[in-house]
C-alpha cells in the first residue's frame, strides 16, 4: 500500500509517519521528496512524509500523483500551537542566529515572556522574531493554512484529515477505520535523528502563551480554518507555568545542534534571568 502523509511544519507529521509504519511493518519511508513526480511507483509499499505538498504547494500540480496513494492522511493542527513550535524550532533553520548577538535577543525576548505569571504576550517574541530574521511568522504560516483547506475541500484527492490533537489525545477510532486497522497507536519511537524536532507532546499550548490581545489579532488570519475544523480560540487570562525546557532551553537546543554541524561554538546561556 502506498501512503501519504501531509501536513504543516510542527504538526506532528514525522511522528505519525512512525506510528504508521509501526502498523505496516514492511513499508520504508521516504521523508521530504522535493517532488511526487520522482518516485519510483513501481514499488509497492512506501510512505511519503511530505510538507512539500502544502508548503511549497506540491498539490497544485502533481495532484495526478498525490491520486497514485491508496491512504492520503492531511495532519492538521490549531494554528496558535503551530506559531508557538515554529517559534521555538525555526531557529534551527536560519543562518542569522549562528551570530550570538542575534540568539540573546531572541532568547531573551522568549525569556521575558515566559517569566511573566500573568499578562504574557506571544506578538512580542513574534516582533522579536521579524526583527532577527525578517519574517513574519503570522504571515509564514497563514498560506500553509488555506492551502490545507483547499486540499482538504477538493474532494477528489480524498484526503483523512487527523487533528494531531487527537493523536495525542489517543482518540485514534477514526484513523484506525480510514487504516482497516486496529493498532495503530501514538506510543511510537521516532529515529534518534529526528529527535530534535519533539517539544513537548502535547497540545494547546497556546493557552499559556496567548493574552486576550494575543486572540484577538492573530485570530482573524485563521477564522475560516478555526471555525471549519472547530478549534476554540475563547480563553482567559488564567495562564499556566512554561517548563523551561519545552521553550527557550528547547530553542537553545536546537540551535547548538545546527551549530555544531557546522562546526561553530555552541551558544552559552548567562542566564540573564533567575
Amino acid at each position: 500500500m502506498k501512503i501519504l502523509i501531509c501536513g504543516t511544519g510542527k504538526s506532528g507529521t514525522t511522528a505519525i509517519a512512525y506510528a504508521v509504519q509501526a502498523v505496516f511493518k514492511g513499508h520504508s519511508i521516504i521523508f521530504e521528496p522535493k517532488t511526487l513526480t520522482s518516485l519510483n511507483y513501481q514499488e509497492e509499499n512506501f510512505i511519503v512524509k511530505s510538507l512539500n505538498i502544502i508548503q511549497n504547494k506540491l498539490w497544485q500540480d502533481e495532484q495526478s500523483y498525490i491520486l497514485r496513494f491508496e491512504k492520503k492522511i492531511m495532519i492538521i493542527r490549531h494554528p496558535f500551537d503551530t506559531i508557538i513550535s515554529f517559534l521555538l524550532y525555526d531557529p534551527f533553520n536560519r543562518s542569522q542566529f549562528d551570530i550570538d548577538k542575534n540568539v540573546k535577543i531572541y532568547i531573551d525576548a522568549i525569556k521575558q515572556e515566559t517569566h511573566k505569571e500573568n499578562n504574557r504576550n506571544i506578538s512580542q517574541v513574534i516582533k522579536c522574531y521579524k526583527k532577527v530574521v525578517g519574517l513574519d511568522v503570522t504571515k509564514v504560516i497563514l498560506p500553509w493554512y488555506k492551502g490545507i483547506t483547499k486540499v482538504i475541500e477538493n474532494q477528489s484527492l480524498d484526503f483523512f484529515v487527523f487533528k494531531y490533537e487527537d493523536f495525542v489525545e489517543g482518540r485514534l477510532e477514526g484513523i484506525n477505520g480510514y487504516l482497516g486497522v486496529d493498532n495503530f497507536t501514538n506510543q511510537i519511537k521516532v529515529d534518534s535523528k529526528y529527535s530534535r524536532v519533539a517539544r513537548s507532546k502535547k497540545h494547546s499550548d497556546w493557552k499559556n502563551w496567548f493574552s486576550q490581545q494575543d486572540i484577538k489579532e492573530i485570530k482573524p488570519y485563521f477564522s475560516d480554518f478555526l471555525e471549519k475544523f472547530n478549534y476554540e480560540t475563547n480563553w482567559g487570562d488564567s495562564l499556566g507555568a512554561i517548563d523551561p525546557n519545552t521553550s527557550y532551553l528547547y530553542t537553545i537546543n536546537v540551535i547548538n545542534e545546527k551549530r555544531k554541524r557546522k562546526g561553530l561554538k555552541i551558544y552559552q546561556d548567562l542566564k540573564t534571568f533567575s
